[in-house]
């Protein structure tokens, strides 16, 4: 988004495309988010806005982004949530209490987190309310993956810990809060947050152009474009694509190079 992360010697920061720097080379890790950027100077965290204003200081223990609304901040073993889109506080500081790590949140008022050796549900008194009978948990949030058995595969679970889905996956990533790439055999297949398989796991990639919002896939050497839909609109049979415009896929096949514009649905140019 035409921002540049920089660094020089042991430290980094932030400049635009037109060499104006919007973060000092001063810090020690700097963390892009959709509203901002979270950094990191000596042990401490602070939040800074596009344009490299402070929105809050250098001063807390550490600051994650939970989704695309909230971030988690920690400061003197408490934390709260802070609203992205109103730059405040909206949860009350709550303790971390002692053999338990707090995973994700709900609303301020429940928190998943690992006491003890076990997940489950706390109430902001570190109170149990509900054990999830699982082994591990790969992603927490509105989204939950993971194990039934040591031994056994992955699967999606709903935030009471109800399988989803069969616990038959090799690997699970989330793609973003609604979407996940699941992989079984050497293959690769999107779920959604519900557990409803959009595409079956019988490609060999999977990926997303945010920009034009089009996922492509790779089968047998051979690419294809879906909407964000799912919908298909290239089958799986070109050589090469490429996201050439917010319009425009420029596609090869054999030793033909054309040029589809997905908005019109239209063939607008081919060369030989």
């Amino acid at each position: 988004e035409n921002k540049l992360l920089v660094a020089k010697i042991n430290n980094i920061g932030v400049i635009n495309s037109n060499f104006t720097q919007i973060l000092e080379v001063v810090f020690d890790e700097v963390v892009l988010f959709n509203k901002g950027f979270i950094g990191k100077k000596d042990g401490k965290y602070g939040v800074f806005d596009l344009l490299g204003h402070p929105i809050l200081l250098l001063q807390y223990d550490d600051i994650n982004q939970y989704n695309d609304q909230f971030l988690s901040v920690t400061i003197d073993n408490k934390f709260s949530y802070f609203s992205i889109k109103d730059s405040r506080f909206i949860s009350p500081w709550i303790p971390i209490y002692e053999n338990w790590k707090q995973l994700s949140g709900f609303n301020g008022v429940t928190f998943l987190a690992y006491k003890n050796g076990r997940y489950c549900w706390l109430d902001t008194n570190g109170k149990a309310l509900k054990t999830l009978n699982v082994h591990s948990l790969n992603s927490v949030g509105n989204i939950i993956t993971g194990k039934l058995e040591s031994n056994q595969e992955l699967g999606i679970m709903n935030r009471s810990g109800e399988a989803l889905t069969p616990f038959y996956f090799d690997q699970i990533q989330v793609v973003d809060c609604q979407m996940l790439k699941v992989f079984k055999d050497g293959k690769v297949g999107l779920f959604s947050a519900q557990g409803i398989e959009l595409l079956a796991p019988i490609y060999d990639e999977i990926g997303f152009w945010p920009l034009p919002k089009l996922w492509w896939v790779e089968q047998d050497d051979k690419k294809g474009v879906f909407t964000n839909e799912l919908k298909e609109i290239l089958p799986p049979v070109y050589h090469a694509i490429s996201e050439f415009s917010t319009e425009i896929i420029s596609l090869q096949l054999e030793t033909e190079l054309l040029y589809y514009n997905f908005i019109k649905n239209k063939l607008i140019k081919q060369n030989k």
